[in-house]
Formats: C-alpha cells, sequence, structure tokens
C-alpha cells in the first residue's frame, strides 16, 4: 500500500536537531493520528458485512532508539475476526472486498498528521 511519505521524512530531518522534547512532541503527535486511523478502519469495517473485525483493530508502537513508529492493523489467531481482513478488503472468489483499503485511512490522516507536526515544531521554536 503506496503513500507518499516525503513529507514525513522532512519533518524527521527536522526532529532530529531538537532533542527529547521534540521527540516526546512527535510520540504525542504519532500516538493522536494513530488513534484516528484505527477509527476510521473501525468505521470503514463497521460498514460491511465483516463488522465483527472492526473489533480487532490494534496498533503496536516502536518507540526507542531513533525509532518512532506505529504497526496499525488486525488482530489475527484464536479468538480473532482479523483473520477475514484479507476477505473483507480485497475479496475472494466468493466475493468480499467490501471494506476500503486500509491505506484510506492512512491517506485520510496525512495532511492533518503533517499539520500537527508542524504545529507541534512551531510550538518548540517559539
Amino acid at each position: 500500500m503506496p503513500c507518499n511519505t516525503s513529507d514525513v521524512r522532512q519533518f524527521a530531518a527536522r526532529l532530529s536537531g531538537l532533542g527529547g522534547q521534540a521527540r516526546r512532541g512527535a510520540v504525542d503527535v504519532l500516538r493522536s493520528n494513530t488513534e484516528a486511523i484505527k477509527r476510521r478502519m473501525r468505521a470503514d469495517l463497521s460498514g460491511t458485512s465483516f463488522k465483527a473485525a472492526s473489533g480487532d483493530v490494534w496498533d503496536e508502537s516502536a518507540n526507542h532508539g531513533d525509532t518512532i513508529a506505529n504497526e496499525i492493523g488486525l488482530r489475527t489467531g484464536a479468538g480473532h475476526s482479523g483473520n477475514i481482513a484479507n476477505i473483507a478488503y480485497w475479496g475472494g472468489r466468493t466475493g468480499g472486498g467490501s471494506a476500503p483499503e486500509p491505506a484510506t485511512a492512512l491517506e485520510a490522516q496525512q495532511d492533518t498528521f503533517v499539520a500537527d507536526l508542524n504545529t507541534m515544531i512551531e510550538g518548540l521554536l517559539t
């Protein structure tokens, strides 16, 4: 799922000189935007016949060292309905494919994410 991340990469370069305060701010911005993406993915799934999978949208943070990242997906395995995600998003031989692809939630949040990073950085620089 391609997504233009050039703006985010430019912000990362700017953040490198601002220290721990910028890092904490970036983690907060990432967390709030991750929550918005998860809400969108849940809403997208809830509007389909695969609504049971909406409760299995999750995220995992990897905020250590030089890494600030969150992974968003669906829980799979015993007791989780995320196993049907491929069918929900892309369909199978008997149907499905009624949920918007996960990339649409990411793309919908991209401008807000960049704006939130801008606001956070401007707050540090003033």
